[in-house]
């Protein structure tokens, strides 16, 4: 049942109907299934969230080390070999940031 509704396009409306037509104790079950498939739902949602948090972290602290190299007079082929990003990334990150 849980599976139907989660599948199908019910309306709201339409969702509280087949609701009230269901005996209480499988009223019951539908939604307390329906609860858990909501929490596994957020909890996959928010680790999904804090994983994205810590790629764009450490992106984030990749583009400050190319800035900081390329600040004190590190060359572009030196920049490359201590960064994950191609030569024309690095570019890229010095044009944005205004260093050439």
């Amino acid at each position: 049942m849980v599976y139907t509704l989660q599948t199908t396009e019910v309306k709201e409306q339409q969702l509280k109907i087949i609701l009230k037509e269901l005996p209480s104790k499988l009223n019951d079950k539908v939604m307390s299934t329906y609860d858990m498939i909501l929490d596994r739902g957020k909890k996959e949602g928010i680790e999904e969230g804090i994983e994205k948090r810590i790629e764009k972290g450490i992106e984030k602290g990749k583009i400050e080390t190319v800035l900081k190299a390329f600040d004190n007079g590190y060359k572009i082929v030196d920049i490359l070999l201590f960064t994950d990003f191609s030569e024309a990334q690095i570019i890229e990150i010095l044009k944005a940031n205004n260093r050439i």
